[in-house]
C-alpha cells in the first residue's frame, strides 16, 4: 500500500501584523489586547484545523481506496506518493472527497468545521457547489455521490424538529469530531518526524513485532508467536482490542502500520460519532455497534450467571452474531483476496433501511467484440445484508420486505438480502473468547470453518 507522504505546511502561515496601539483607559487597552491576541490564536487553530482536515481525509480517503472507482484511485496514488496532480485531478479528488465525507460523516468535507448556522449562510450565498468535469467517467461518479448526498439532505429536511437540548448535543458532537480529526492529524506528524505518539502511550495496546524475513506481523501471546495480518488489526479493534507497533520495528513498516491503526481508529471513531448525531436528530434507537465495549460484557456474563434477567439474552447474542458475521467478513475477503469489500452501516441505515452491513463489488461485463477488442463495462454493486440467528423470523423477513418496497427509490443500495444462520455457535464463540481472555483474531476464530464457509457462501449468493 502506497504511504501517504505528510506535508505538515500545506501553505504558508504569515506572520500576524504587530497590534497597533489601543487608546483609552489602561483597563480598556488591557481588554482589547486581550481580544486581539485572542482572535489571532483562534485564527491560528483554525487555519490549523484546515490543514489538519485536508491531511486527514486523505489518508482516511487512502486506507478506504476500495470504495472507490479505478480511476479515482489512479489519482489518490499520485497523491499519496508525491507525484504532481492536474488542475482537473485535484478538483475531481477534492469533489470525491467532499461528496464522500459527506456521505460517511454526516457533513461536506468543504463544510464539516463549520457550525449548522454557518453552513445555512452558505448555502444560501451558493458556496459549496461543485461544477462537473469535462470528463464523463468523472461526471458519472460525481453525480452517482452527488445523488446519494441529495438523499441524506432531502432526508434530514424531514427530521424531527430541533430543541434547545438537541442544538446542544449536535454542537458538542461537531466538537467531538474536530478533536478527533486534530489529534490524528498531529499524531500522522510526529509519526513522519520520528516523534513519540501520545495514544500509543496507552498501557493496555498490544504490541505487534514485525518478521523481516517473512515480511508478516505477529504478536506474541502466552510465549507464543501468532501472525496477523491487517485485517485481523483493524477488525480487532471493533472488540476493543488496540495494538501499538514494537518500538524496535525496522522503518517503514513501523510507520506504516502505525498510521493504519490510527486512522482505523479515527475512522470508527468519527462513524460512531455520526451514529450518536443520526440517533439525536431523528431520536432513533443506536442499534448499530462499533465497538463491543466492557460494559456489553458485563451484561453478557451478568446474563449468562442469571443475575439479570430483565435483557433477553437472544438479543445480545443477536447483537454479538451481526458483529461477528461482519467482521468475520471483513477478514475472510482480505485473506482469500476476494472481490469485495465490507462496508459498515450507520445507525440510520440499519434502523430505517433495515440492514446491518454493506457488501461492495464491481461486476464486470464483456459486451460487443473478441478478445482484447470486447468491451469491458464495470459496474458498482452494493448490497445490505442483514443478519439473523433465528431461522423462521417473518418478523425480519416483513421488515425487509417493507423497507425495499417503501423506499426503493433512495435505497443506498442495489438491494438487500437476509442471511439466517440459526446457530448458537456464535454467542459459544463469545463466550469462549472473553473467558480466554479476548486473544487476538477476535471471538471468529472460534466459529467452526463449516459456518465460516456457509456465512461466505451466503455472502456470495447475495452479491450474485
Amino acid at each position: 500500500m502506497p504511504e501517504l507522504k505528510f506535508e505538515p505546511k500545506i501553505e504558508e502561515e504569515k506572520k500576524p501584523e504587530e497590534v497597533s496601539e489601543i487608546h483609552g483607559e489602561p483597563q480598556e487597552q488591557e481588554l482589547g489586547q486581550e481580544f486581539v491576541r485572542r482572535e489571532l490564536e483562534e485564527d491560528k487553530a483554525e487555519k490549523e484545523l484546515r490543514k489538519a482536515s485536508y491531511v486527514v481525509a486523505i489518508q482516511m480517503m487512502n486506507e478506504a481506496r476500495n470504495e472507490f472507482p479505478e480511476s479515482i484511485k489512479t489519482i489518490l496514488y499520485k497523491k499519496v506518493t508525491g507525484a504532481k496532480l492536474t488542475k482537473s485531478e485535484k478538483g475531481s479528488l477534492f469533489k470525491v472527497l467532499s461528496l464522500w465525507w459527506r456521505k460517511k460523516f454526516g457533513m461536506d468535507f468543504f463544510h464539516r468545521n463549520l457550525g449548522e448556522e454557518e453552513i445555512e449562510v452558505l448555502k444560501k450565498k451558493g458556496k459549496g457547489s461543485y461544477k462537473h468535469d469535462p470528463n464523463v467517467e468523472m461526471n458519472e461518479i460525481f453525480q452517482r455521490l452527488k445523488n446519494q448526498n441529495k438523499k441524506i439532505q432531502k432526508r434530514d429536511n424531514v427530521a424531527p424538529a430541533k430543541n434547545q437540548k438537541t442544538e446542544t448535543k449536535l454542537k458538542k458532537l461537531t466538537k467531538q469530531k474536530k478533536e478527533k480529526t486534530l489529534k490524528l492529524y498531529r499524531a500522522l506528524a510526529n509519526l513522519d518526524k520520528g516523534e513519540p505518539v501520545d495514544e500509543f502511550r496507552d498501557e493496555m495496546r498490544r504490541t505487534i513485532f514485525y518478521d523481516e524475513d517473512s515480511s508478516n506481523y505477529f504478536i506474541l501471546e502466552a510465549g507464543t508467536k501468532k501472525d496477523l495480518n491487517i485485517a485481523d488489526i483493524l477488525s480487532d479493534y471493533a472488540w476493543g482490542i488496540k495494538y501499538v507497533p514494537d518500538g524496535e520495528m525496522v522503518e517503514p513498516a513501523y510507520r506504516i502500520i502505525a498510521k493504519r491503526i490510527l486512522t482505523n481508529e479515527v475512522r470508527r471513531n468519527l462513524e460512531s460519532i455520526y451514529d450518536e448525531e443520526l440517533t439525536v436528530r431523528f431520536k432513533i434507537d443506536g442499534g448499530i455497534r462499533r465497538v463491543i465495549d466492557r460494559v456489553f460484557e458485563k451484561d453478557w456474563f451478568a446474563i449468562l450467571t442469571n443475575k439479570d434477567l430483565k435483557t433477553p439474552i437472544a438479543v445480545l447474542a443477536g447483537v454479538v452474531a451481526e458483529a461477528m458475521a461482519r467482521e468475520l467478513t471483513n477478514r475472510l475477503s482480505y485473506k482469500q483476496n476476494l472481490s469485495f469489500f465490507v462496508e459498515r452501516a450507520n445507525t440510520l441505515e440499519d434502523n430505517k433501511y433495515k440492514y446491518d452491513f454493506k457488501i461492495r463489488t464491481t461486476i464486470t461485463r464483456r459486451g460487443v467484440g473478441v478478445g482484447d477488442e470486447a468491451e469491458v463495462k464495470k459496474r458498482i454493486k452494493k448490497i445490505g445484508v442483514q443478519f439473523t440467528i433465528i431461522s423462521k423470523n417473518r418478523g425480519k423477513i416483513q421488515q425487509v420486505m417493507e423497507a425495499k418496497k417503501q423506499y426503493a427509490s433512495e435505497l443506498p443500495v442495489d438491494d438487500i438480502v437476509l442471511i439466517r444462520i440459526n446457530s448458537f455457535e456464535f454467542a459459544n464463540a463469545y463466550t469462549r473468547w472473553l473467558k480466554e481472555g479476548k486473544p487476538s483474531g477476535g471471538p471468529e476464530q472460534f466459529l467452526s470453518e463449516e459456518l465460516k464457509q456457509q456465512l461466505l457462501e451466503a455472502v456470495m449468493q447475495g452479491l450474485v
